[in-house]
């Protein structure tokens, strides 16, 4: 069974950041999703809590048994979320990257994604980069790198132009500050849980305008109860909601929840619907629009057969954003690594066709 899951914050929620220092002084801001190892853990947690399978410790939370002599209670929570390794997700079959639901009188109307990262506006219509050979390298022939792309989220109407690959996309599209408003608030900074004297730091967090909330797609033979779910570096509170994707006609019909997890045929043009884990050292890859902003130790991937070792620096993988969009040299799949993180929203790549302006 498919449910789409319907998180919304009841006050303003931090899902970590970028940190900016100068001296003794400095700033973090959360991200607008949360990455899907919170979610997933977010999930585990308010499945077990649910099923009153956590009991209190000093120390926190834990589901009681002897390691190796699982109890009753443990092992019905192994069976429900799962043990510590990557692969194993119990009775969690698939899990998609957060997104943006518009509702509609308290029903979704609406999945707003983040824009592919190769939009260019001109004439106040969106278009994708025209790509050409240059020089043996497939090249955008009209982008400026001074100017950027066009950044936001889109909803049904643009990813129809765009899935179509339409020559323009006059779908209205929404800004990031129109639905993610900012809450800024000054602190002490703390050194092991002690003031430090003199420094402060800036933090900015979010609430959602009105009428969006989060959602997530689950595939899963286990319904997760109703309630109240924390979620984010600083235990975010939100209401989940459960639907039965079947009987939500304008989001089962949706241009980008039908092709998310459909079964892929080879394609020169891939947009990344969430974080992915690109492997740059693969020859497949002519043009990536991508800023590149994180590593992939922020998946906590630390043996030696996962790192690529290159003059004694760790290279290779990249954990690109969502939005970003891969050409190939040839078509095919986008090079990612490890393969199996698509199972909680990793690497989740939809394909483009091509055509005469792409």
């Amino acid at each position: 069974m498919t449910y789409l899951l319907e998180l919304q914050p009841l006050k303003h929620f931090f899902f970590g950041g970028p940190n900016a220092f100068e001296g003794e002084n400095h700033f973090v801001s959360s991200e607008y999703f949360a990455q899907n190892t919170q979610l997933l853990g977010a999930l585990r947690r308010h499945i077990l809590t649910a099923e009153k399978l956590l009991k209190a410790h000093k120390n926190g939370l834990y589901v009681p048994g002897k390691k190796g002599i699982p109890d009753t209670d443990s092992a019905k929570a192994y069976a429900l979320v799962g043990g510590l390794g990557k692969e194993d997700l119990g009775k969690i079959e698939r899990l998609s990257p957060l997104f943006i639901l518009k509702m509609d009188n308290d029903t979704p109307a609406d999945a707003l994604f983040p824009l592919p990262l190769d939009l260019l506006k001109k004439n106040n219509l969106l278009q994708p980069a025209t790509m050409q050979r240059i020089g043996g390298e497939r090249l955008p022939v009209d982008y400026n790198a001074k100017e950027g792309t066009y950044a936001g989220l889109g909803g049904r109407r643009f990813w129809e132009d765009y899935l179509a690959v339409r020559p323009s996309c006059k779908a209205k599209t929404r800004r990031y500050d129109e639905v993610f408003l900012p809450h800024e608030q000054v602190g002490i900074g703390l050194d092991r849980k002690e003031i430090v004297k003199g420094k402060f730091y800036r933090k900015t967090d979010y609430r959602l305008a009105e009428p969006y909330c989060f959602g997530a797609l689950l595939r899963s033979d286990y319904r997760p109860q109703e309630g109240l779910l924390t979620l984010g570096a600083e235990n975010g509170v939100f209401r989940l909601r459960v639907h039965e994707l079947d009987t939500l006609d304008k989001m089962a019909d949706h241009p980008v929840i039908q092709a998310m997890w459909r079964p892929r045929e080879p394609a020169a043009k891939w947009v990344a619907l969430g974080e992915a884990t690109l492997d740059t050292r693969d020859d497949a890859i002519a043009f990536a629009f991508t800023p590149w902003p994180k590593t992939e130790k922020r998946l906590d991937y630390h043996t030696k057969e996962r790192h690529y070792r290159f003059k004694g620096k760790t290279a290779g993988l990249r954990l690109a954003p969502r939005g970003s969009v891969v050409y190939l040299e040839e078509p095919g799949f986008p090079p990612v690594a490890p393969k199996h993180l698509n199972r909680i929203g990793y690497n989740l790549f939809i394909p483009i066709k091509e055509s005469t302006h792409v």
